[in-house]
């Protein structure tokens, strides 16, 4: 195991931080076994994985929020995570000049600087955070963790609840983004545009790839299928052993060469196979064929109380239409 004694060391390595050999058991299910790996300063990591096999609690750990059952999380001295993490901790009627100066611990003038390179002009750095929308509310995080100067990044699920505008200034803030960070997303196309490395957590293991999420899917079906053609091999190899034994193991002058081939058969050992076990059918019902406008809006109006979102809306939908509603 590497050590953090040398300043020269970490010069040449530029690790902020490692995983090493992380154990943790939850409801009798392992989520973490021998977790370990090394975070570079200068890479973007995406980690993928099936809802609940331990993201959001590796970085938990990672952010000493989570104690581990054993195994340590080894951290050079000069680490600053900033951690976008899923829930809301925005306090009472706070505006969001005073939710930056109470999370990054800074001056109103540097938290309204910051603020306004996100998009906050001088009305909005005033509203109540509480009334922001889900995307808004992920930009004035995102300042939050600017305000730190953080050296690494965890954003956890980053483009929930994100416009296409919002998410465009997240994908631009993490390509720029000169530190180290490590990327929680089901998109599949952010994480392709942002990182460069993949991890994956599947059943307690962390798999690392250098290469983006596309490359690293390639790789694992490869991987899986290479598994499938040597456990085929080994499966046949075994039951001829066992014929084998099973005819001879009684027999006074091929006993010997039956308990040979029961060596033989005790050493073989079949590849885990990585299964996507999560696979669903949907039935769907026939539906009735229509053959007029489903239905039609002339000169709609839409808002809240006296005020009016959005108005002279005109528009149509006919059988067999698909239609997304974006803004």
């Amino acid at each position: 195991m590497r050590t953090f004694a040398s300043s020269a060391y970490w010069l040449y390595m530029a690790i902020l931080f490692e995983l090493c050999d992380l154990e943790l058991t939850l409801g009798g299910h392992p989520i973490l076994d021998g977790v370990s790996h090394s975070f570079l300063d200068d890479r973007k990591y995406a980690l993928i994985g099936r809802n609940g096999t331990g993201k959001t609690t590796l970085c938990r750990i990672i952010e000493k929020e989570t104690e581990p059952d054993s195994g340590s999380v080894r951290r050079d001295p000069s680490l600053r995570i900033g951690y976008l993490q899923q829930g809301n901790d925005i306090e009472g009627d706070e505006n969001c000049i005073e939710y930056l100066m109470r999370s990054g611990k800074a001056e109103e003038w540097r938290c309204g600087e910051i603020a306004a390179s996100f998009g906050f002009d001088t009305a909005k750095q005033a509203m109540p955070a509480s009334s922001l929308s889900g995307g808004w509310r992920t930009l004035l995080k995102l300042a939050g963790l600017v305000v730190l100067e953080p050296n690494f990044l965890i954003l956890d699920e980053p483009t929930n609840f994100l416009d296409l505008r919002t998410q465009i200034i997240l994908e631009k803030f993490v390509r720029n983004w000169a530190g180290g960070a490590m990327v929680i997303s089901h998109d599949r196309a952010f994480l392709k545009r942002t990182c460069a490395h993949t991890l994956e957590l599947s059943l307690g293991k962390l798999h690392s790839y250098p290469g983006t999420v596309e490359d690293y899917l390639d790789h694992r079906e490869e991987r899986i299928e290479h598994a499938r053609r040597v456990n085929a091999t080994n499966v046949s190899k075994m039951k001829q052993l066992q014929q084998f034994i099973d005819k001879n193991r009684a027999g006074a002058n091929t006993a010997s060469q039956a308990r040979s081939k029961q060596k033989q058969l005790d050493r073989i050992k079949l590849m885990e196979v990585e299964m996507e076990n999560y696979s669903r059918r949907i039935r769907l019902p026939s539906p009735s064929p229509l053959r007029k406008t489903v239905y039609e809006c002339n000169n709609l109006a839409i808002g809240y109380g006296e005020k009016v979102i959005a108005k002279n809306i005109n528009f149509s939908v006919e059988p067999g239409d698909r239609v997304a509603i974006v803004g």
